[in-house]
């Protein structure tokens, strides 16, 4: 092949690479929607969802008792919300947290301080890897969700998770939005799957 062949078929692969983030279209994968059972529990319900995506079988209060050493999450009946099985969780960084759950049951992943970039978020979902988002609310605290779907029509780039808070499931919003909203959150942390 001569030279100008060569040059011409990396340019059109190139071409290709770059078209197929630039023009995304629409994939999404087909997660579970799971609802949280406590007030608290975004991040177990997450994490169910999943452990779910890879094939496991978790209870969020399984998860709830083997994040913080306890053993009294799974009651129903007598359930405590001031328990301290009510609590928030954090992404990573401690142990019990969801990057931990995740690890501990054979999803391996890897944790960034911000949000994914869009090119990220493309990459994943083609992949077969959902991810898991946490905003930060400006009144304080956060809420985990899953990431699994993305929409780029024309220049409009969508992005789909599951919000496991009651009433809300499946979700889309622009990705600029979901990354910051001027009046409640940013998108402060990402565990992007690794296989």
């Amino acid at each position: 092949m001569n030279m100008i062949h060569r040059l011409a078929a990396a340019s059109l692969l190139a071409g290709l690479s770059f078209a197929a983030i630039a023009g995304s279209g629409y994939k999404y994968l087909d997660i579970e929607q799971v609802t949280q059972e406590h007030s608290q529990w975004c991040w177990a319900a997450s994490s169910v969802d999943v452990l779910r995506w890879y094939g496991k079988k978790p209870t969020q209060c399984g998860i709830v008792n083997w994040a913080f050493g306890r053993n009294d999450a799974c009651a129903s009946a007598s359930f405590n919300w001031n328990s301290y099985a009510n609590q928030p969780n954090s992404l990573y960084g401690t142990y019990g947290s969801v990057q931990d759950i995740l690890a501990s049951n054979g999803v391996r992943n890897q944790a960034y301080a911000s949000a994914s970039s869009w090119s990220a978020v493309v990459s994943d979902v083609n992949a077969n890897r959902p991810f898991v988002i946490r905003f930060g609310w400006y009144g304080g605290g956060g809420h985990i969700m899953v990431g699994y779907g993305y929409h780029d029509l024309n220049g409009t780039q969508m992005i789909g998770y599951m919000n496991p808070w009651p009433g809300e499931g499946y979700t889309w919003s622009s990705y600029s939005w979901t990354v910051y909203s001027a009046y409640d959150h940013s998108w402060t942390h990402t565990l992007r799957m690794q296989q």
